[in-house]
């Protein structure tokens, strides 16, 4: 038997608690509440992904029914503060809300279809996601990394979010095998690059191949210095001489739009030279030319995964 909609605990009828004996009104969002704004976002044709962040309501059922039809027709993130005693508690005291029982939300997000966030990063990194990258319901994931070690990370990472890592048939890893060094490369999933500074004609090689196997859903560069600027800040220009080659952070976005496929880029943080300044500089003009791409970028590839398992999970949902 499928279960109705949440149980009216989840309204936030009362506006009054107690202070010192005495009873104090408290009246938050007293003329546009969470209803009438859900409902302008499923008018608005403008707006293409909705997040909101809620402690308690007051009109339970009818945000019920618009969530429902909202996320039917849009990506809509939610994180629910209050659900734990403690959280309920500075729910009370910062807006006077009941914030609701934990099952009841988590019915609510199994029969709207809204997904559910459990912390202001989560809901960011889900924005992000479903904002720049294409939709999807496609669980395979490939990942392309400079050290074995990254790629065992990732391949964990890639588990613990619900994802699966794709499996290269002969074909792919013939092709892959071909184009990597002969030793300290991998052409298994994740594929190794050797290290960090791939040759870009190699990189997009990779990238080309995995898009083309029939088998990866997205793809994840992780821990690959995406720019000439970048790899002559970590020093590596004076061991080659192909640092005049700009193209390479152009590679990602290729794929992207060649295969309509997810692509991710990891641009960790920290661990930088003298010149930190120049880099966090690199790292964000790469980041915004990612973004503005269609290229998600993320500064762990676990928070990566997470978002992208959203994405599939809502693609999905919607078959």
């Amino acid at each position: 038997m499928t279960p109705g909609p949440p149980s009216p605990t989840m309204d936030d009828r009362s506006t009054t608690k107690l202070e010192n004996g005495k009873r104090r009104s408290r009246i938050d969002a007293c003329d546009v509440n969470e209803v009438d704004l859900a409902e302008y976002f499923l008018a608005d044709e403008r707006t293409s992904v909705v997040a909101l962040y809620l402690e308690g309501l007051r009109k339970g059922r009818a945000f019920f029914d618009v969530v429902r039809r909202l996320a039917a027709s849009k990506p809509t993130i939610i994180l629910k503060g209050g659900l734990t005693p403690s959280g309920a508690r500075a729910a009370a005291s910062h807006t006077g809300s009941l914030a609701g029982r934990d099952g009841a939300w988590t019915a609510f997000f199994k029969q709207t279809g809204a997904t559910q966030a459990f912390a202001m990063e989560e809901l960011l990194d889900a924005i992000a996601a479903f904002h720049h990258l294409p939709p999807t319901k496609d669980d395979q994931v490939g990942i392309v990394c400079g050290g074995g070690g990254v790629g065992v990370v990732g391949s964990d990472a890639c588990s613990r979010a619900g994802l699966r890592m794709a499996e290269f048939d002969d074909r792919t890893h013939g092709k892959l095998a071909a184009i990597l060094p002969p030793t300290d490369a991998s052409p298994h999933n994740p594929v190794d690059c050797e290290n960090p500074f791939p040759r870009p004609a190699m990189l997009k090689a990779i990238l080309e191949t995995l898009a083309e196997s029939g088998t990866v859903g997205s793809i994840v560069i992780d821990k690959i210095a995406m720019s000439v600027k970048m790899r002559r800040f970590l020093g590596y220009d004076t061991q080659v001489g192909w640092t005049d080659e700009p193209w390479l952070e152009e590679i990602p976005v290729l794929i992207r739009s060649r295969y309509a496929l997810p692509v991710v880029v990891i641009q960790r943080e920290g661990g930088e030279p003298l010149e930190a300044v120049e880099c966090e500089v690199e790292r964000r003009r790469l980041r915004r030319y990612y973004q503005e791409n269609g290229v998600a970028v993320y500064p762990t590839v676990q928070r990566a995964l997470n978002a992208l398992a959203r994405v599939v999970a809502y693609g999905r949902r919607k078959g």
